[in-house]
């Protein structure tokens, strides 16, 4: 079997900061595509049996260390009033996706309080040892995860990352990565 594993925030909101247009409706419309074309692409390309949406929780390691991500407040805070709605936006259409997936499809959805989606990536792909994953995210902290029956898709640059190196989507080798 084959797991479609869904970074579900990262994707979301990397494909957010790809969209040109500053509209918000045209950039939650967009990174909603986005994240729905880069679920069939890689159900389609890697033969999927079953997707599953991983959703951040508040992550333990704030608890352990206090500066983990704190770049991230300090950057809301910047923000401009126009850039806050437009923030406050995108994190409401995020949130009425999350709901959509878990109440209207057949996905599994995992989310734990005190677990990024990266921590439930791997407890998942621990689970399941037999069987293929791919993950759907651009964070390069997933490069710990390549395995044999793991691989990672990257749909904000469209590229491949497995044992054997890094991969154009047409399957080309990339060279120096």
């Amino acid at each position: 079997m084959t797991y479609i594993i869904v970074d579900t925030a990262n994707t979301f909101f990397r494909a957010r900061h790809i969209v040109k247009d500053n509209n918000p409706d045209t950039k939650v419309g967009l990174a909603m595509h986005i994240i729905l074309n880069s679920v069939k692409k890689a159900w389609t390309d890697f033969d999927g049996a079953h997707v599953v949406f991983c959703l951040e929780g508040r992550s333990w390691r704030k608890d352990h260390y206090k500066k983990y991500k704190a770049n991230r407040a300090v950057a809301r805070a910047a923000l401009t009033e126009r850039e806050q709605e437009a923030d406050q936006i995108f994190w409401e259409s995020y949130d009425t996706f999350c709901d959509f997936i878990k109440d209207k499809t057949n996905c599994t959805v995992l989310q734990h309080k005190q677990l990024e989606a990266d921590d439930l990536i791997a407890g998942w792909i621990q689970q399941h040892p037999q069987d293929e994953h791919v993950i759907i995210s651009s964070d390069s902290d997933f490069a710990q995860l390549i395995a044999p029956n793991v691989k990672q898709y990257n749909s904000i640059s469209n590229t491949l990352t497995t044992t054997e190196g890094y991969f154009t989507d047409k399957g080309a080798a990339i060279v120096g990565k």
